[in-house]
């Protein structure tokens, strides 16, 4: 799953990052991959190119510190085309930066300089980042990683601040496809006593819904006062049955079954 390009870029940024005393955790697709890799019974998903970081910091200036380590010393050029996009090597790989901390408003937005008139929404991020697994990258970094479930809700939050971004309902729907061969499934819904093992007991159950289930409970296991948050939040913009209609464009699915799987999960979170 990885490349030596890719291997290159998380351990450059991990070494920019510990100078810079700076916490970092790897979210999107990249990071997908990466808890999926020894799982022989889950598909490739869709390949993936660049590698995105989110990483914490207290104001613009620490932000602006680590971006420049990386410019001056390592040569990474920024990609005009999108503020948080830098590029690497011959190739131009692509390296997302996306900060979050003390950069937040109430709401989890972040306003980017000069002219504060660009937002991206970040809520979740520090969770994710104090939950997050460590994984070996190469031969001796060790990174954190967002956990599937958190990256699961976070893709619809992305997709909530920017439509245009249907394939993070791809993304999204491919975990809930994929959750009972992510996670220890045995101990989990087939052991004795298993605390999961209910979902099993839905006349009409479904994989897919199960999983979509899973992740908020999961979600809720991680933090119960931001999931309830996001399934307010994910509950209102859905009153219309807007994010199920447009999860069943992106991936191809019934109206009907779309809604089954969101109405999962968003009953778990809230």
């Amino acid at each position: 799953m990885e490349n030596n390009v890719q291997t290159s870029v998380i351990e450059i940024v991990s070494e920019a990052a510990k100078l810079k005393n700076i916490d970092f955790l790897l979210i999107g697709a990249y990071a997908r991959n990466l808890f999926i890799m020894n799982k022989p019974t889950v598909p490739t998903p869709r390949w993936t190119y660049d590698v995105d970081v989110a990483c914490q910091v207290k104001d613009w200036k620490e932000y602006h510190a680590l971006v420049q380590i990386l410019l001056d010393e390592y040569n990474f050029r920024r990609d005009p085309s999108k503020i948080h996009r830098f590029l690497f090597g011959d190739e131009d790989m692509p390296l997302d930066i996306i900060p979050f901390g003390g950069i937040e408003n109430s709401k989890g937005e972040i306003f980017w300089p000069p002219d504060f008139d660009t937002s991206l929404n970040v809520r979740g991020f520090t969770v994710a980042l104090h939950s997050a697994d460590e994984i070996q990258i190469g031969r001796t970094i060790m990174v954190k990683v967002i956990k599937p479930p958190l990256f699961a809700l976070l893709k619809l939050i992305s997709y909530l601040d920017d439509n245009s971004r249907t394939k993070d309902l791809s993304d999204f729907y491919f975990v809930a496809n994929h959750y009972f061969d992510i996670i220890d499934v045995d101990a989990r819904v087939y052991a004795d006593n298993a605390l999961d093992a209910d979902i099993l007991d839905n006349d009409d159950f479904d994989w897919i819904v199960a999983g979509a289930e899973l992740i908020g409970r999961d979600c809720v296991a991680i933090d119960k006062k931001l999931s309830s948050e996001i399934g307010k939040f994910i509950s209102s913009y859905n009153k219309e049955d807007k994010l199920t209609i447009a999860l069943s464009k992106a991936c191809s699915l019934p109206p009907a079954y779309s809604k089954r799987i969101i109405s999962a999960m968003l009953h778990e979170l809230t």
